[in-house]
């Protein structure tokens, strides 16, 4: 026996219908009752993970082997400072 997706994914889907919450998420292609969606809304969601993630890939960073929340910040800054720098010279290769 199968069980029915849309059943138990609209139980915890937190934008239900009478709910002023929207979707950022788009649907997956099996979903019977899809939901609306922002596409620009999610393209900016992606582009603040894909941020998060580059930064994740400095081990200082991602450890957070720095104790004060001042120093942590300087880093991320420096961290985010390189990233930036290495992509202006990629786009002008």
């Amino acid at each position: 026996m199968r069980a029915n997706p849309d059943r138990f994914a609209g139980a915890h889907n937190p934008c239900r219908p009478r709910s002023r919450c929207e979707g950022r998420i788009p649907n997956k292609s099996n979903r019977t009752l899809p939901f609306a969606f922002n596409k620009r809304l999610y393209k900016l969601r992606w582009r603040i993970e894909a941020a998060f993630n580059r930064l994740k890939d400095f081990r200082r960073i991602a450890t957070r082997y720095d104790k004060l929340a001042g120093s942590y910040l300087a880093s991320v800054c420096l961290v985010a400072r390189e990233i930036r720098a290495a992509r202006r010279t990629d786009r002008r290769a």
